[in-house]
Order: structure tokens, then sequence, then C-alpha cells
């Protein structure tokens, strides 16, 4: 392989060529190329050139044949998308599967690997210092219509011990002993539309967490943050990124269900941003308290004066002395009376 040209050389049918990119929202898409010839006679290409695109995905184009009707190179590929999300900057990470469409959540295990179902999802919470990133992984064959023809073939796995979600595209075909080329080449067109609308159904949301310390010391209960969520076309799931187009009515009920959608997570955001700010206003209406106490203690204990207040403690303590100097003679008189008696 010439990494410097993106060329590969002297390659033979059976050969394998794995290529690793990485797409805009940070998945790993790895390209796996599977070298074949059809047709006979002629000189036999050995060559091809590869370019990586933006979705992660390679393109590998093979030498064009010497001569009209000569062997013809051919690759055949597979995707893999996937994300390892530990060991990482997270400060925690928290794996979950559902089974009802998103509306409850269950702990994933922790060893092992689960692989999801039609109607199932995955969803990975990653805290950052400076806020949190969720993803949640819905099988394309719930809600595509387009993969009906290969949804068992579509699914999302977790691994526990590499802390890794991934999926890989399947041939549709791939019955022995050889593949024609209309075959490979309706492989190809599968799999590249499988990954796209797999990208395209991993929603990720991100959120900026602002830290508030509203106490007197750096303490768990001192401290308060809020998450913000972005509200761009792209977290809120409308726009071209969600395949909101109106060229159908299909399409078009499809983008009115998106932006629906959009409007209740803008609306969760505002009331929780609403929240925040009422308990914020509480804590500063608090320590509006309790400095204004604090601050009468000061001035109580400026102003006092120093000289009054020691004559009244030492008239005081005369009285103490004096009531305490009575109370003994008080306790003697029965005794005296008695020593007179026994004299007398």
């Amino acid at each position: 392989m010439d990494t410097a040209n993106n060329a590969l050389s002297t390659v033979a049918a059976g050969d394998t060529a794995t290529f690793t990119n990485r797409n805009e929202d940070g998945f790993t898409v790895t390209t796996t190329a599977t070298f074949s010839y059809k047709g006979t006679g002629g000189t036999v290409p050995t060559n091809a050139t590869y370019s990586y695109n933006t979705d992660g995905t390679t393109t590998i184009t093979p030498e064009p044949q010497a001569t009209a009707g000569d062997q013809e190179l051919i690759s055949t590929e597979v995707y893999t998308l996937s994300k390892q999300y530990e060991p990482s900057e997270a400060t925690s990470v928290r794996y979950e599967i559902s089974t009802d469409g998103g509306e409850t959540w269950n702990d994933l295990p922790t060893t092992g690997t689960v692989t999801t179902n039609a109607g199932e999802q995955l969803r990975v919470t990653a805290n950052y210092p400076k806020g949190e990133i969720t993803e949640t992984f819905v099988d394309p064959s719930s809600t595509d219509p387009a993969l009906a023809a290969d949804d068992a073939n579509i699914a999302f796995e977790y691994d526990a011990a590499t802390h890794t979600v991934s999926y890989k595209t399947v041939p549709v075909n791939t019955a022995p002993p050889a593949l024609t080329e209309a075959q490979i080449d309706e492989n190809g067109a599968q799999a590249k539309a499988d990954l796209s609308t797999v990208q395209k159904s991993i929603q990720t949301d991100s959120a900026t967490t602002i830290k508030f310390t509203f106490g007197a010391r750096n303490e768990a209960h001192d401290n308060y943050g809020i998450k913000i969520a972005k509200v761009n076309a792209k977290a809120l799931g409308i726009g071209n990124g969600a395949g909101d187009t109106l060229l159908t009515r299909k399409s078009a009920l499809k983008a009115l269900d998106n932006i629906s959608k959009a409007i209740i997570k803008k609306d969760k955001i505002r009331a929780r941003i609403g929240a925040t700010q009422n308990r914020l206003e509480a804590s500063i209406n608090n320590i509006s308290i309790q400095r204004e106490n604090a601050q009468a203690s000061e001035s109580q204990i400026s102003d006092v004066d120093v000289a009054s207040e020691m004559v009244d403690f030492t008239r005081r303590q005369l009285m103490a002395n004096t009531a305490m100097s009575i109370l003994v003679q008080a306790n003697s008189l029965p005794e005296t009376a008695r020593k007179l008696l026994e004299g007398s």
C-alpha cells in the first residue's frame, strides 16, 4: 500500500484491504474491501486507488481494463461503524437499553455482548467536565421501511469488555460459489444505503454544563449545575440532516412529525432552565438574608462600648459575690444557734 499516493499495488483475487476513517460525528468507520476478478482473457489488472469520504467510508477504485472485454478487478466493501467510550476523558459513562421505543431504560450488563432486535434502542450517556453527551442508537429496521428487505441483518452490538457500540453491514447476496458482477454491485449499493441510514438513525444530544457555587464552602451541597442541550437543527432532529424533504406527502408528514418532536424537546429545555432560574433566585434571597444578619451581628460587635461593658461586668460580678457571701452566712446561722444552746 502506497499511502503517499493512496494507491494499492499487486492486488490479487481474494486479497483484502482494510481502511479506517472517522466521520464528522466522531464514529470510526472501517471499510473492508475484498478483491475479485470478473471476465476472462487479456491483461489482469493489479492496482487500485482509494480516497476517504466525509461520511467516514473509503472509496476503492480498481485499475481499469486494458482493453474492453478483458478481466476486470472488482472490490466488494463491507462497512463497520463503531465508537469506543472508555477509556476517555469522561468522568462517568452509563449504558442502557430500551425495548419499548425509549419509554423506559434499563442498564446494560457489565459483561458479554448485547445485540439489538427490531424496535430496541441503546443509549450511552457520557459526562465530561464541560458537559454531557447522550447518543441513542435506534434499530433502523424499526423506523425505516426501506430496510425491510434486510432488516434482520441490521442491528447494533454493545461489547461490555471494550465499552464499544458497533454496527456492521451484511451483504445481501452471499450465495456460493461466486457472485455475479450484478450481485456484487447490489451488495455495494445496499451496504452504502444501510450505512447511511444507520448513521442518520443515531441521535446525538449534547449539553453544556454550567456550574454555580452559592455556599460558604466548596462542598457538594454548596454547588449546583445545569445542563443546557444544543438546540440547533441537527440536535433537534430536523432539516436536511434528518432527511426532511417536501417532495412527497409522506416525507412532508414525516418532517412535520420531526418539527413537533423538536418543539417538545425545546420546551423541555426551557422548562429545565426556568426551574434552575427559580432555584437560583431562592438561593440568592436566602444568601441575602444571611448576609444582612451577619452584617447586623458584626455591627453590634463593632459598636460596643468597652468601658461601659466593663463597668456593667464588674457590677454584676460584685452582685454575684455578695449574693454568695449572704448565702454562706445564712447557711451558718443554724450551726451558731446550736452551739449557743449547747453552751447554756
